[in-house]
């Protein structure tokens, strides 16, 4: 998986392998008593915590689980990462509604917030661990991630990986896979530019290298494959003018204007070109979210992303975890439901569950860690595409998208084939360069297969 700027969503997927030690099994079915395990993988070939380091059970009881979250709920960036918070707790109600899991509730007694200041995040991750002695740590969405502490300790942690430095240690979890592979993201993008006939390209980042690198890896994969770069800016400032680009775009005759900045500088960048008549097609890699389409509708219209997940206007009926998601968010967290870090955090949750789920009555952190990166097809119950944890802490192996584009006052999947919405590229990592690339199948165990 991909994540871009200091606000951004994930751009794909792409950090799981089909290839498994037992049969996949895709699980669509939400986490229960009754429900069906993920396909594991052998002992042996599992990422562990080190020797000696997370055999307690802290935060646990003998009917309860407690844990904590990390995200910016207040200040400047609250609102790139708040909704992170209720997709977790969703999960959370919606578990513990069925009785919770092996007869323990689930607890976010600690719901800490960093306050969009820096140097409030190592304070509560030491918080978290050493004062309010939680389990685990589930639904982490901060531009200040360090995984220091969470690594020493082996503490289970899922989150949002938007600082690219949870790849490594056993105990950390992203949605849709930990580690990162950037030259992926031109694959997206020249498949897109295939398929909507256009051959030049323009790119916006921030100068900060969570924004910066995802468009870099585009210009240069794109540039190999022979397309047009007609206009880059990778300097651009964080909230300032983007006039003056908007106006370079228009004089270059870019077709495709690719934007790995911030949704509230996106949504500024679309003023201008509408405001500017520059004829081009937009393509985001932030912003997806329903409702700043809800509130800025008339300047997104054709805008396209790629997202990691099942689209959530997909139809239900080949897509049955989308609908129990939808069906809990709207019970749960209805002002979330159409927030792409909500799923993420749902998400996340499921992954915690599924690990103490597995780990039975020998329930420490070290297990929890050992038993979720058992987990080869792991689709967050029918969302993701496969993930296998047994190398996806360390490898980005399979490499697909589901692009969708703003259509009145939804985002509508596009370009997949039939009602499978994810689109799989085969990356030769020895030369990953896009010339004409040919969607591949989807990996066993693909929601919607």
């Amino acid at each position: 998986m991909v994540s871009v700027a200091l606000v951004a969503t994930a751009c794909s997927s792409g950090s799981s392998s089909p290839a498994t030690t037992a049969a996949p099994v895709t699980t669509t079915s939400p986490i229960s008593a009754s429900s069906a395990p993920p396909s594991t993988a052998a002992n042996a070939s599992v990422p562990t915590c080190p020797s000696g380091v997370g055999q307690g059970s802290p935060g646990v009881t003998a009917n309860s689980i407690n844990v904590a979250s990390l995200s910016t709920q207040t200040g400047a960036l609250a609102g790139d990462f708040g909704a992170m918070l209720p997709g977790v707790e969703a999960y959370f109600k919606y578990i513990d509604s069925m009785g919770g899991v092996n007869g323990r509730m689930l607890n976010l007694s600690s719901k800490l917030d960093d306050e969009s200041n820096p140097s409030q995040y190592s304070q509560l991750v030491h918080t978290a661990i050493d004062q309010d002695h939680a389990f685990g740590l589930v639904g982490v969405a901060t531009a200040f991630f360090s995984p220091n502490y969470l690594a020493q300790t082996c503490t289970p942690t899922y989150g949002y990986n938007v600082t690219g430095n949870w790849s490594g240690p056993p105990n950390l979890y992203s949605t849709g896979g930990t580690a990162l592979y950037y030259p992926e993201i031109a694959y997206y993008i020249a498949y897109l530019m295939k398929r909507i006939n256009v051959r030049s390209f323009a790119t916006l980042a921030y100068g900060v290298a969570a924004s910066s690198d995802a468009c870099a890896a585009a210009n240069s994969g794109l540039k190999k494959a022979g397309l047009t770069q007609a206009y880059t800016d990778l300097s651009v400032p964080l909230g300032g003018n983007v006039t003056p680009d908007v106006q370079q775009i228009k004089s270059s005759g870019a077709q495709l204007v690719i934007s790995c900045m911030d949704v509230t500088d996106n949504v500024s960048l679309a003023r201008g070109i509408q405001q500017y008549g520059v004829k081009t097609k937009q393509y985001w890699l932030n912003g997806s979210d329903q409702s700043t389409l809800d509130h800025y509708g008339s300047l997104m219209q054709g805008v396209y992303f790629g997202i990691q997940h099942v689209p959530l206007t997909a139809p239900v009926k080949y897509y049955p975890g989308l609908q129990t998601y939808l069906t809990a968010m709207k019970k749960y967290a209805p002002a979330s439901v159409g927030d792409e870090l909500a799923i993420q955090g749902w998400a996340s949750a499921a992954l915690f569950v599924q690990g103490v789920k597995n780990a039975g009555s020998n329930l420490t952190q070290a297990n929890v860690v050992k038993q979720d990166n058992m987990l080869t097809t792991w689709t967050a119950n029918g969302l993701y595409l496969p993930i296998d944890w047994t190398t996806s802490h360390t490898t980005a192996t399979t490499f697909c998208s589901a692009y969708i584009q703003v259509q009145g006052n939804k985002y509508n999947p596009v370009l997949g084939q039939g009602h499978q919405v994810f689109v799989c590229f085969n990356i030769n990592k020895a030369n990953p360069v896009p010339t004409n690339p040919v969607p591949e199948i989807s990996p066993p165990g693909t929601p919607g297969a």
